[in-house]
């Protein structure tokens, strides 16, 4: 693919014309970026727009399916006192579920895992993951291809992680970019002020 450049004059004609060539990694990089930019300010207004923490778990699942096709997410609060990953939100093929209310013992759970690390974990093949059996059912589907957990962490505070999966693979690759970094942050920020 080429680039064509115009170099003009204060008359605004042009006075050079410059051609140079574009190679495939160049425009893909490009291509990413755009991508995870739009990723970024969709799920910005979502964040300054939510005032339940249930609110704020269906806006995102809403803005994520649109670009990753989430198949299954959950939101796991940590109760650090009694070292619990309580799952409160579900959603499950584009349907919400209430009144969930499931407590996992955190202890060596990868959700916990990856909340103690402060990295978001994404997964292909995710059926072959490191976690307890319980938790796997928690997690995914047997149409599960990706994974991604998030973790939600505001300060010093552990408040839980944000899981998602799909039916495609590398599906959340670009949630590994550190300008979700930022997002992330405000995530847990805001989930850290809202009641349930």
């Amino acid at each position: 693919m080429s680039e064509i450049k115009w170099m003009t004059d204060n008359s605004a004609r042009p006075t050079e014309i410059e051609f140079r060539r574009i190679d495939r990694s160049e425009l893909q990089a490009e291509s990413s970026a755009y991508a995870e930019n739009s990723v970024f300010r969709s799920l910005k207004k979502v964040i300054n727009s939510s005032y339940t923490r249930y609110e704020l778990f269906m806006k995102l699942c809403s803005k994520l399916d649109k670009f990753f096709a989430i198949n299954r997410a959950s939101l796991a609060l940590y109760d650090e006192e009694n070292d619990l990953m309580s799952i409160t939100h579900v959603q499950i093929n584009r349907e919400f579920r209430n009144g969930v209310h499931l407590n996992v013992v955190a202890g060596k759970t990868l959700m916990k895992k990856v909340l103690d690390s402060g990295h978001v974990y994404v997964r292909d093949y995710s059926q072959d993951i490191e976690a307890i059996e319980l938790e796997k059912k928690i997690l995914m589907d047997k149409n599960s291809k990706s994974l991604a957990i998030i973790p939600l962490v505001h300060g010093n505070k552990k408040i839980g992680t944000l899981n998602i999966t799909s039916s495609s693979y590398q599906a959340f690759s670009i949630l590994e970019s550190h300008i979700f970094d930022y997002f992330f942050h405000k995530t847990s920020e805001k989930m850290s002020e809202l009641p349930q």
